[in-house]
């Protein structure tokens, strides 16, 4: 019991250690390394679109820009929604190399920071297609309010293949 309990405490901190990294500056990093990952996707795909990190009226935002209807075109998507589940990830990542082997922990935190990812970049993808295609748009709201869902399947994952509870 003692055991769990410290795993839990740790876990606390690790969360609110992430959290804290995360409002000091951390968003806007991953913010950029969104952005840089899916517009060199983008760029290897041969598409217009491309994604910046701008900040409107007090808000960050993901400034899109793409073509619609044969017309450039912009709009914003604040990314506070996206990213925050990346904190779960993140505390996940801090917490679990306490309880596993040095080669392990770096080999899981390496494919489950890939994992989200990939999954944030796809959905950055979507966004980008959102106005000219009525499949990503679908994709897009399906997407929109899942990552806390698919971090989550992510850590339920990664403790299934190596426990740590």
């Amino acid at each position: 019991m003692k055991k769990l309990i410290k795993k839990i405490v740790l876990l606390l901190a690790a969360t609110i250690l992430a959290t804290v990294l995360w409002f000091a500056g951390l968003q806007q990093t991953y913010a950029r390394v969104l952005s840089f990952t899916t517009n060199t996707v983008l760029s290897a795909a041969g598409r217009t679109s491309g994604i910046q990190v701008e900040k409107q009226d007090d808000a960050h935002v993901f400034q899109i820009y793409t073509i619609i209807e044969n017309q450039q075109a912009q709009y914003p998507q604040k990314y506070s929604i996206l990213l925050l589940p990346s904190v779960m990830m993140f505390a996940w990542i801090a917490f679990t190399p306490f309880f596993r082997k040095p080669k392990e922990a770096i080999r899981s935190s390496f494919i489950l920071f890939l994992v989200f990812l990939f999954t944030q970049v796809v959905f950055l993808l979507l966004l980008t297609a959102y106005y000219s295609s009525p499949i990503a748009s679908f994709f897009y709201d399906v997407m929109m309010d899942g990552f806390y869902i698919i971090a989550l399947g992510i850590i339920i994952i990664d403790n299934l293949i190596d426990p740590v509870f």
